[in-house]
């Protein structure tokens, strides 16, 4: 026969088992949750670090790019002024040769005033007048070959006086020409030292400093991206750790649901056989008492058949007795 104390203790122990089993798994719970809401507040950080990393390697890449374009226009405006000093070298070596030309004409201008015998005192059409009278006094005086050698070597004197005036002349315009040409080279090499002064002086440092301000722009930003690519690495590291966290934890609660499944079927199983017991218990007490009842029945039963058998009377009650005899070997 089953014993219900030895049940009744072994489900008090079982049921304070499924009760703490109960606050572990919930505890787990708690636990899960908490490692839950950590891996989202991660990943939403890491996300916000890879949007960030992302960013900046494209403000990276532009930097870049603004970068060769001002290095390649340092190059250009450098190359602009070595293409202006070569200018100014010929202008230079030009205006060199065109000062030594005039000097040379000027030598020349020189050597012609000094061969002048007139010149200095008429003018070249003051000249030219004396000649035509002398050719028309010629023509018109009678022939005579003394006074035509005589006109002959005047005119020819005055000639040539006229063609070392003409020749200073153009000696003259020349060296006007060439003066003109010399201001207009001078004007072009102020012009060019002018373009050399600005991209030196401007335009070279302005690049300059753009380039410099962007390489500090840009090593700020690397170590910005150094910095985000750490932050990155120790996000994900920490994820993962807590990814594997969260799947060591929803197997422990598996385990222990599985647990308190089996103790629940066994604390069904107990109860099962408590009742059972409980039930088997009230029929044997039942049955126990009522065969107490018989065998009292049975002693008045023999009474009072013995008074029957005496002839004696026998009362109502102990007639009774009979039919109750009956009903209880029905019942049993």
């Amino acid at each position: 026969m089953l014993n219900i104390e030895e049940l009744n203790k072994r489900l008090n122990e079982l049921e304070s088992k499924y009760e703490n089993l109960l606050n572990e798994i919930e505890l787990k719970r708690s636990e899960l949750n908490s490692l839950r809401s950590e891996y989202n507040s991660i990943s939403i950080e890491l996300r916000n670090i890879l949007e960030e990393l992302k960013n900046a390697r494209e403000k990276l890449t532009q930097l870049k790019s603004r970068f060769n374009e001002l290095k390649n226009s340092k190059k250009e405006l450098r190359s602009r002024i070595k293409a202006l000093q070569e200018k100014k070298k010929v202008l230079i070596q030009e205006l060199q040769e065109k000062k030594s030309y005039i000097k040379k004409l000027t030598i020349i201008s020189r050597n012609v005033k000094n061969r002048l015998k007139y010149g200095r005192k008429i003018s070249k059409e003051e000249l030219k007048q004396i000649i035509e009278k002398l050719e028309h006094e010629h023509e018109i005086s009678p022939t005579d070959p003394i006074k035509e050698f005589e006109f002959f070597k005047k005119i020819s004197e005055l000639e040539r006086e006229l063609d070392l005036m003409e020749l200073l002349d153009k000696i003259n315009s020349k060296i006007s020409e060439l003066n003109f040409e010399i201001n207009y080279i001078k004007a072009e090499i102020a012009s060019i030292n002018n373009e050399i002064n600005e991209l030196k002086n401007n335009k070279i440092p302005e690049v300059i400093n753009e380039v410099n301000k962007l390489r500090n722009e840009t090593n700020e930003l690397r170590n910005r991206i150094g910095e985000l690519k750490n932050k990155r690495d120790e996000l994900k590291k920490k994820r993962e750790q807590l990814r594997n966290e969260i799947l060591n934890k929803s197997v422990e609660i598996k385990k222990l649901k599985e647990e308190l499944m089996k103790m629940k079927d066994e604390i069904d199983k107990i109860r099962i056989l408590k009742l059972a017991a409980e039930k088997s218990l009230k029929i044997i007490e039942k049955l126990e008492k009522k065969k107490k009842i018989r065998k009292e029945i049975e002693e008045r039963f023999k009474k009072a058949y013995e008074k029957l058998k005496r002839g004696e009377r026998v009362s109502l009650e102990d007639l009774s007795v009979i039919n109750y005899l009956e009903d209880l070997e029905k019942s049993l």
